[in-house]
């Protein structure tokens, strides 16, 4: 790690990034096995490239690295039949530690060039799902920050190549950094559990909030159609269970033959049973359960909130552990889900539709709130969510979490038992045009109380109310330009009184 390899530990904490060149191969590994110049570079002595991927025949899983062998050689299948020897190199490994959230902040300097737009190509390696691990890249100049990119678990388990153009800051030097961040759930006591296979009872009593027709109802799984589905086609317990009468877990993904689609349940047969294939290449009978489904009505938008009560443990911290199923991304489908206790309401995650047709797991940390219980929820979310790393992600159209730009804002908290009426000015000069135009954001939470924003202006004792502003249904920013006729003083006062209590 010498020269531009100087990566270094911003963030403060133990250094997790360490050099290797990949380990003995086992089972579907969850570390990159060799690095880049292995399996980019043409194998010796028939200067050819590997031929990737190749079924890893005592794990029976695809392999898209070189595989180490005793002697510390590198070897990997060539088109020709023969195997080739890789030309071995060094990667940097970073491993996540400790029980929590994991995050940490490596930077290395950079030198300006002349290119105002400059490209970011290198390569990287994410285990898998679990823990919703992430790496964000970036530059800092000073003060200033950019996220370039933001990078997820992508299904097949290789390096992947990231190539983009970014405007670099005019500073003459600054540094790319590199976040890496990995949710570990952790909780010490278990507070609720639902699978819903005993129906919605106890922990899974769902109720609609506010008052309507419910959409949620109970289901095993259809049969399979003749095309790739939109809802599940078994439930969790089935593709997670051991399988009778071998005691083998399903081999997942299957093609089924009459689509032929990649399959991620398990098949449901008339006379009622499951199965999936395994690895033994027996067909093994899947355990079946239930889950829950919401069938989406109406030729407009869609918007359902359910919610479950749940008892408050001991731990502050708690995990909150889940599957749920998006049925692709026509309508920009998503789930948010976070809790209410009283009137105070927190997102802990928003789920968008992700590649793979399937069962997908969410786990993520969260801080509970201090009264005695509180329900989980969904509501539809216009904000950015702020993280424990003090950043801020929205779901994008392209599917991938993407930075926010951060700012602040003013806010006035009401006081009191009683009305609340509180005025703020601000000096305007006034201009050569009559016709001014008054153009902001503004937020108004909710309808409690008749709260209400008038803005106006004021030119010695001339006062004149420009807009009076009311709640809204949807809980954003809203925004209204109003043109008004200044007042002819060379200066005059914007006025603001907020009146959250009538």
């Amino acid at each position: 790690m010498t020269g531009d390899c100087q990566l270094t530990l911003t963030s403060g904490g133990t250094s997790g990034l360490t050099l290797a060149a990949g380990n003995l191969p086992g089972s579907n590994p969850t570390q990159a096995l060799s690095d880049v110049t292995a399996i980019l570079s043409s194998t010796t002595p028939n200067n050819e490239h590997c031929n990737f991927p190749y079924t890893y025949t005592p794990g029976n899983w695809q392999m898209y690295f070189c595989r180490r062998n005793s002697n510390n050689t590198y070897t990997c299948p060539t088109t020709s039949g023969r195997p080739g020897q890789c030309v071995p190199g060094k990667f940097a490994t970073i491993r996540a530690s400790g029980t929590g959230g994991f995050d940490q902040t490596y930077g290395t300097d950079v030198k300006q060039s002349t290119s105002t737009t400059q490209c970011l190509d290198f390569y990287y390696y994410i285990p898998g799902t679990p823990n919703n691990p992430k790496i964000q890249v970036g530059w800092k100049a000073g003060e200033n920050t950019q996220q370039i990119i933001e990078l997820t678990p992508l299904p097949e388990n290789k390096w992947y190549n990231s190539r983009g153009s970014f405007t670099a800051p005019s500073s003459s030097s600054y540094q790319v950094i590199l976040l890496l961040i990995l949710t570990l759930c952790y909780s010490q006591n278990l507070s609720y559990q639902c699978n819903f296979d005993n129906d919605m009872t106890g922990d899974c009593q769902f109720t609609l909030t506010p008052d309507g027709t419910s959409n949620l109802a109970l289901t095993i799984g259809n049969f399979p159609p003749g095309m790739n589905p939109t809802h599940p086609l078994s439930d969790v317990t089935a593709v997670l269970s051991l399988t009778t009468p071998n005691n083998e877990h399903c081999d997942f993904p299957y093609n089924y033959s009459l689509g032929n689609w990649p399959m991620y349940f398990c098949q449901r047969h008339f006379n009622n049973s499951y199965t999936c294939p395994t690895t033994s290449g027996r067909p093994g009978l899947c355990a079946t359960g239930k889950f829950a489904n919401i069938q989406a009505s109406g030729s407009s938008g869609f918007d359902q909130t359910y919610v479950t009560d749940i008892k408050q443990s001991t731990s502050t911290t708690q995990c909150l552990d889940f599957y749920y199923y998006i049925p692709g991304t026509s309508n920009n489908p998503k789930i948010q889900v976070g809790w209410k206790a009283d009137e105070d309401t927190q997102q802990i995650i928003e789920l968008i539709s992700l590649p793979e047709n399937k069962w997908h797991n969410s786990r993520s940390n969260f801080a509970a709130p201090s009264s005695s219980s509180y329900q989980v929820r969904n509501w539809p979310m216009y904000f950015c969510q702020r993280h424990f790393n003090n950043s801020y992600t929205c779901p994008t159209t392209s599917g991938r979490p993407g930075l926010c730009a951060t700012g602040k804002f003013a806010n006035i908290q009401a006081s009191g038992s009683s009305g609340f009426d509180q005025t703020y000015v601000t000096d305007v000069k006034q201009s050569t045009s009559t016709t001014q135009c008054l153009d902001f954001y503004y937020y108004i939470p909710g309808t409690s109380n008749n709260p209400k924003i008038q803005v106006g202006w004021k030119a010695g004792e001339d006062t004149q109310q420009i807009i009076e502003l009311t709640p809204l249904p949807e809980n954003k920013w809203h925004s209204n330009p109003s043109s008004f006729i200044a007042p002819l003083s060379s200066s005059y006062q914007v006025s603001n009184t907020v009146v959250p209590y009538a």
